[in-house]
């Protein structure tokens, strides 16, 4: 392998991976800076905030791959289609295409009915069965982020817990998971202790709280985080 693609590739995959898991050293360098203009402000529509945001991650971890190859091309000055048939490089500009078409694909059937399809608003949709609309949901709950009284936790680097006074909400890169505070039971699942440091005495103990639909059972969804969380859920 020439020598500059070698170097491109392993600061590529250095920075795709620090963009990908939301680094501290690359914290400018995310979906929602990069997208701003698209996805416009959180507080403003929460729920449709996070359907555009995870779409446009979902789109955007898609296209890594083909930006790789068109990456190798520029830097090598490397012939975008070889000759030679099945080659290593043919190989990952196909796959590049392929992916960022189907995720295209995945992305305008979410968006069909405004939105509809999309994974957020069919939980919401199982959430509100025969109770409304899912929109109503939505409505209530973009009401309620809005309010002063919530707590925000950084479960990791990729998962982030909202809490209000009505709602549990855990946001993730691809999707979301609501309850209703009156309408959830959580549980302590399991717990554990780590050690801060390899010398010295600090601990910090990580619970797994299981977030129970009561309404529908077979709805749940898991919490990692520190345990002061259990007195804002209030268990």
């Amino acid at each position: 392998m020439d020598e500059n693609i070698a170097m491109f590739t392993l600061l590529y995959i250095l920075i795709s991976s620090c963009f990908v898991i939301r680094t501290d050293a690359f914290s400018g360098l995310s979906v929602e800076n990069l997208c701003s203009r698209i996805l416009g402000s959180e507080m403003d529509n929460f729920i449709f905030y996070n359907i555009k945001r995870s779409s446009c991650t979902l789109f955007i971890h898609s296209s890594l791959l083909l930006v790789y190859r068109l990456g190798v091309s520029w830097v090598a000055n490397y012939p975008l289609v070889e000759d030679d048939g099945m080659t290593i490089f043919n190989i990952i500009g196909t796959l590049g295409i392929v992916m960022l078409i189907t995720a295209s694909v995945i992305i305008y059937y979410w968006k069909r009915n405004n939105w509809e399809n999309h994974p957020i608003s069919r939980k919401l949709i199982m959430l509100s069965e025969n109770d409304g609309s899912w929109r109503n949901w939505a409505s209530a709950i973009n009401i309620d982020l809005r309010r002063q009284r919530k707590v925000v936790f950084r479960c990791s680097s990729l998962v982030k817990l909202v809490v209000t006074e009505n709602w549990i909400v855990k946001v993730s890169p691809y999707t979301m998971d609501i309850a209703h505070q009156r309408g959830a039971t959580l549980t302590v699942d399991t717990a554990d202790i780590h050690a801060l440091a390899d010398t010295g005495p600090g601990i910090a103990q990580f619970l797994n709280i299981k977030v129970t639909n009561t309404r529908r059972a077979s709805y749940t969804f898991y919490i990692r985080n520190l345990n002061h969380v259990l007195g804002v859920l209030q268990i």
